[in-house]
Formats: C-alpha cells, sequence, structure tokens
C-alpha cells in the first residue's frame, strides 16, 4: 500500500526535476516516511540506518537555503535524533510547523494531509491536546478548500472532544470555527446569532486573541450584509487584539475589501499593496491581488484589470479564491464591454461555488447575473466619510508609506 499518496501526486503533476516545487516535496515524503518507521519501529530506526539518515538529510540539503521548508525539516530530523522514545509529542511541533509553512506557501493538498498525519497518530497515541491541535488546523484548511461538510463535522468533533476534557479554549475555537462554516453556507441570520453569543463567551474568559478573531468575523459579516462602516471598524478593533501576523493580514485584507465598498479606493489600494509586498500567506497575496483588480474595476482602469487579471490566470487558487477571482473577472469583463467573456467566467464561478456548498457565492453570482453590466458602476467617492473611517483610512495610508520606506532602504542594502 502506497502511503502519503497527495506527494506522490504532487511529484507527477511537477514532472520536471528541475520545478522548484520537485526537491522540497521529495525531501517531505522522505522524511514523512522515516517519520512513520520511526514511530512504528522505535527510535532506533534513525541510529542504525545511518545510510538511510544520510540521504534523508541529503534530499532536505537540495532544497533552497531561502525556504523555510528547509530549517523546519532539518530541525524534525534532529529532533528524532535526540529522542530517546519515538512519540509524536516531541516531534509534533516541528510538524505543525511544516504544515503551516505549507499552508503558508499555498500547497494545501500537503498541508491537508500533514495534519490528518497528525490527527490520526495523536489518536492513535491516546494524545487528545495534539488531535484537537491537528483537526482545528485541519477544519480550517477543509473550509478554505470549499468542503464545508467535512469541516463542519471538523469543528463539531473539536467542540465534542474539548468539552469532556474541560479544554475551554479549544471548544470555544471550535465553536468559531463552525460560524464560519455558517457564513459560508450563506445563512447569515444564524451566524449573526450565533456570533453574538460567542462575544460573551469569548470575552467571560478572557480569550483576547479569540476575540480579535470573533471581531474579524463580525468584519466580514458586516461586509456581506452591506455595512461597510461597520466592517471597517471591526476589523480595525480586531487589529488591537490579534498578535498572529498571518491573522492580522486577514483582517488587513477584509478592511481593504470595505473600503472599496465605501468608494474609499486609496485605502483600499493602500491596504492591499501592502499585503500584496508583506502577506507570509500566499493565499492571502492573492487575495489582495483580486481585491487591487477589482479596485481597478471601480475606477474603470482597464489597462490596471488586465494586468492583474493575466497574473492570476495560472495561479493555483483554491477553490473558494478562484470562484471570487472568477467572479471579479465577470465584474471586469461586463464593465469593459465583453458580456459574452464575462457569462463564461460567471458559469465557472457558479460550478465552483456548488460544487463546495457555497451558497453565499453562489448569492452573489445570481446578483451579478441579474444585474449584469448595470450592476458595475464606478463607486463614487462621498464628499465626507464619519472621521473614525478618514482616521483609519489615513492610519493605513501612513502604514503603506512606512512598510515601502523600509522596503527601499532594505533594497539598498541599510541595515534598519
Amino acid at each position: 500500500m502506497i502511503t502519503h499518496t497527495p506527494y506522490f501526486e504532487v511529484l507527477a503533476s511537477v514532472e520536471d526535476e528541475t520545478n522548484p516545487e520537485w526537491k522540497p516535496t521529495l525531501a517531505g515524503l522522505v522524511v514523512l516516511r522515516l517519520v512513520d518507521d520511526w514511530l512504528d519501529m522505535g527510535a532506533q530506526v534513525v541510529t542504525t540506518d545511518v545510510t538511510g539518515l544520510r540521504a534523508v538529510r541529503g534530499a532536505i540539503a537540495d532544497i533552497s537555503e531561502g525556504n523555510p521548508i528547509r530549517s523546519i525539516l532539518g530541525g524534525l530530523i534532529d529532533a528524532l535524533e535526540q529522542a530517546e522514545v519515538a512519540m509524536m509529542s516531541l516531534v509534533s511541533s516541528h510538524f505543525f510547523a511544516y504544515g503551516q509553512a505549507l499552508s503558508y506557501a499555498g500547497q494545501w493538498q500537503l498541508a491537508q494531509h500533514v495534519f490528518t498525519n497528525i490527527r490520526d497518530r495523536a489518536e492513535a497515541a491516546k494524545d487528545q491536546e495534539i488531535m484537537i491541535q491537528a483537526t482545528l488546523r485541519l477544519a480550517f484548511l477543509l473550509r478554505r478548500s470549499g468542503d464545508l461538510r467535512a469541516a463542519d463535522e471538523a469543528y463539531s468533533f473539536v467542540m465534542q472532544t474539548a468539552e469532556t476534557t474541560g479544554d475551554v479554549e479549544s471548544y470555544l475555537r471550535g465553536k468559531f470555527g463552525r460560524v464560519g462554516v455558517v457564513v459560508d453556507q450563506g445563512d447569515l441570520p444564524t451566524a449573526d446569532l450565533m456570533l453574538d453569543k460567542l462575544t460573551h463567551e469569548v470575552q467571560a474568559h478572557g480569550l483576547t486573541e479569540l476575540h480579535g478573531r470573533v471581531l474579524h468575523e463580525r468584519a466580514y459579516l458586516s461586509q456581506l450584509q452591506g455595512n461597510m462602516s461597520a466592517s471597517v471598524r471591526f476589523g480595525y478593533q480586531a487589529l488591537e487584539y490579534i498578535s498572529d501576523s498571518v491573522a492580522r493580514d486577514r483582517v488587513l485584507a477584509q478592511i481593504a475589501l470595505s473600503f472599496a465598498g465605501l468608494g474609499h479606493l486609496q485605502a483600499s489600494r493602500d491596504a492591499n499593496l501592502i499585503l500584496a509586498s508583506t502577506a507570509q500567506q500566499q493565499e492571502i497575496r492573492w487575495n489582495a491581488l483580486i481585491n487591487l483588480m477589482y479596485v481597478a474595476i471601480l475606477e474603470e482602469h482597464e489597462l490596471a484589470f488586465e494586468q492583474y487579471r493575466c497574473s492570476l490566470e495560472q495561479a493555483s487558487l483554491p477553490p473558494r479564491l478562484e470562484a471570487i477571482y472568477r467572479l471579479d473577472v465577470a465584474r471586469g469583463f461586463f464593465k469593459f464591454g465583453h458580456p459574452a467573456l464575462a457569462q463564461e467566467e460567471l458559469s465557472k464561478a457558479r460550478q465552483l461555488a456548488e460544487n463546495h456548498g457555497s451558497n453565499q457565492l453562489i448569492f452573489e453570482i445570481d446578483t451579478v447575473e441579474v444585474e449584469q453590466a448595470a450592476s458595475i458602476k464606478q463607486t463614487k467617492e462621498p464628499h465626507s466619510w464619519p472621521a473614525e473611517i478618514v482616521s483609519i483610512a489615513s492610519a493605513i495610508g501612513e502604514w503603506r508609506q512606512f512598510q515601502e520606506t523600509v522596503t527601499a532602504k532594505n533594497n539598498e542594502g541599510v541595515v534598519l
């Protein structure tokens, strides 16, 4: 029986060993197989098969030095050599880091496989803490890939398991994940009620980071409900509580989209340009480019629209993000007088949304189909926005200027 099938599938798809995905994927595969032997046969595996261990280290050394996966896998092998007994808990932190690195690089199929592997191994070892954390990460990837049913089942499993162990934070994280699934399914009123209750629970237990994520979800929900000012406010509040850099990038992406909805296109552009150049996660960088494409549509800037569209056309977008991209491309084609092409893109977006049960996206597609080109009008900037919105826009503009200054100095070799 062939194990770690997704790795063989990726290797088969890239074909050419000169492809930048080949060496890190191959190294990941041989490391996973070594860990399998280590867990199944004991810690002596890494000391008795010196030749095999040397080959694994050689595969890791072949990864380019700028790729974080190289040091993560190297650290994992170091942990295997130092361990006196073979236990998942001794190497789980390295595995989690590896799964996150794959996710950041946009390799969701491999990341999902890694977290599934961690979960299954932890379950076999009856290590509920590791099992819960792996399931939470797996559920998030399932949601991002559009498998809402599997994501909901995973979050429900986390809630049930955490409740039996008295792990309040994990229970509430599972509950929060289920809110996101409900939002993606398009049941916004139910999600609203769930968020109200969850907000009180999170605050009562003093869970600061989770409170910030709840505010972010509230910002997203407000945007879907058409209240862009509230979305900007909730998003900006979320930044006060969230310390994780990737989560902060996601919040800024939400703020950028809501600014576009408000017609404050400069603030939207500032936020998206920051993300396009500095976000750690590939998906967020892609999302920023999609948002910049949307801003170009609102500004009736066809050349910029085409530039962003072409740069994204060959990207390996996850299904939900590809559906959003196709929907915005359709908006652009309607705007710039290509209705036949727009209809083709809407069909592709609908197929993706239907395949993954994203009712909210289906509703947006329906709206564009009904309104067609008449709905794609340039958003006029109002003469004035509320003072709080102006202040937030100004802060983001200063943030972008600072980021550009830092980038310019680094390119000149100046150490800051």
